[in-house]
């Protein structure tokens, strides 16, 4: 349990060496499953590429109520990288994973959306209108939250004509996610993406300069 807690504590810190003991602990042969979950997670949680491969090795790994194959799906989620996505992708599928992990999957493709390009956040909440559709309750809710925290004001309507299809206790939920993304200004989330991105290549641009002139 100590374990465990701080392998999920230690996805609220970002720091090179931190992801250097996450990456030795969940290779560990010894290390606690539990704990290996939290910490796959954690170390997607320092974001960037640098540790997808063996974040994905993870996924063909079986383990009592499927705790490493979830813990490397939000791992790979929480990387925020465009790469990550196409692996993510077939965890989506009804024949690929179990209910429960399936849910886990939605949740990660719409974290590893986050800073993607708008194009390609359009194309990620079009996959996730369609779950909105799935035959299993708990990745049609995954599908209505992923959507939302992915910030897809135009779906709005698509979340809000879940409605009919989930259980009385829950439309309420389904309504405020409704709400919220109406609220949202639809312009704000692509300028600040927009933003980011063109600070990056200048910033690749003066490290490469610099670079060439040692």
């Amino acid at each position: 349990r100590v374990l465990g807690a701080l392998a999920r504590a230690a996805g609220r810190h970002r720091d090179p060496e931190l992801a250097a003991v996450l990456a030795a602990f969940v290779q560990r042969p010894d290390a606690p499953v539990v704990a290996t979950m939290h910490a796959l997670a954690s170390l997607g949680a320092q974001r960037g590429d640098a540790h997808l491969h063996l974040l994905a090795s993870f996924l063909d790994r079986d383990s009592r109520w499927d705790r490493l194959r979830k813990g490397a799906l939000t791992g790979l989620g929480a990387t925020r990288s465009t790469e990550a996505l196409s692996i993510i992708r077939p965890f989506l599928a009804p024949d690929r994973a179990e209910v429960p992990t399936r849910a886990v999957a939605v949740a990660a493709f719409a974290d590893a959306a986050t800073w993607a390009p708008p194009g390609l956040r359009r194309q990620v909440a079009d996959e996730l209108v369609a779950l909105l559709r799935d035959d299993a309750y708990k990745v049609r809710m995954a599908a209505a939250r992923g959507l939302a925290s992915l910030g897809a004001t135009e779906r709005a309507a698509d979340i809000e004509a879940l409605g009919p299809r989930v259980a009385g206790q829950d439309v309420p939920a389904v309504r405020r996610l409704a709400e919220g993304l109406r609220k949202q200004d639809p312009g704000k989330a692509d300028k600040r993406i927009e933003e980011l991105t063109d600070a990056l290549r200048k910033l690749t641009a003066r490290v490469d300069a610099l670079e060439a002139s040692r």
